[in-house]
């Protein structure tokens, strides 16, 4: 297993910690902070690689900023790391991407999204258009886009393992 799989697994040892701790706000911080910082590193160790190699560097670049997920989730590690820890005291975090609203109960595409246990609230976030997704969802599709864009980098040749 290498490094960014190791990472890819971390990242998702953290979100089954959050979903253990659903009700518990100050573990759901914890967890979600730790998330981000694991979750974050696959991309790091990609760019490590490859950063003294300009064409493969351009092509990381041109992926990354195609992706708004990604982009996202970069911005709010580095402020959770960089400028304040991630709080969640609302029970809200801010999304600036567009993502699909779940409603608690509603079965959903595939039924893969994951339900949260019945409690007095819901811990959401909020994207960009306003729309509202259940944590855990968007950290699953958070992981879901990294794996992606290991896919879309080893098929482009940018990333070589």
């Amino acid at each position: 297993m290498d490094a960014k799989e190791r990472k890819i697994n971390e990242a998702r040892y953290f979100i089954d910690r959050m979903k253990n701790n659903y009700d518990d706000l100050l573990f759901l911080e914890y967890n979600f902070s730790a998330f981000l910082s694991a979750a974050r590193s696959v991309l790091q160790f990609i760019y490590e690689d490859i950063k003294n190699i300009p064409l493969k560097k351009e092509l990381y670049i041109n992926e990354v900023s195609k992706n708004k997920i990604i982009k996202f989730f970069k911005y709010k590690r580095d402020t959770n790391i960089h400028i304040m820890p991630t709080a969640i005291g609302s029970r809200s975090v801010t999304i600036s991407v567009g993502m699909q609203y779940v409603i608690l109960g509603e079965k959903t595409d595939n039924n893969k999204n994951w339900i949260p246990p019945k409690s007095e609230s819901i811990n959401k976030i909020t994207n960009w258009e306003g729309a509202e997704q259940e944590i855990i969802n968007a950290c699953e599709a958070y992981i879901k886009e990294i794996c992606d864009f290991v896919a879309c980098g080893k098929s482009k040749g940018f990333i070589v393992s």
